[in-house]
């Protein structure tokens, strides 16, 4: 009896200490993901302010700037 109990016991702290992970695990997960949500914004914001050629090519007006500094 006292065998299945400790193996009962041994089992509980395993089971406790999984939902202790998990539960740092998600939160780490939530904190990713606004980290995402808010470089996604962020990119989205410097797309529409920056003047650069979509394809990738670098025109005169670019160059230009580019040499400025």
């Amino acid at each position: 009896m006292a065998v299945a109990q400790a193996e009962l016991d041994a089992v509980r702290r395993q089971m406790a200490a999984a939902r202790e992970a998990s539960q740092a695990l998600q939160e780490k997960v939530q904190a990713a993901e606004g980290e995402a949500l808010r470089f996604a914004a962020e990119l989205e914001v410097f797309e529409s302010e920056t003047q650069v050629n979509r394809d990738g090519v670098v025109d005169v007006s670019l160059l230009r700037r580019l040499r400025a500094n």
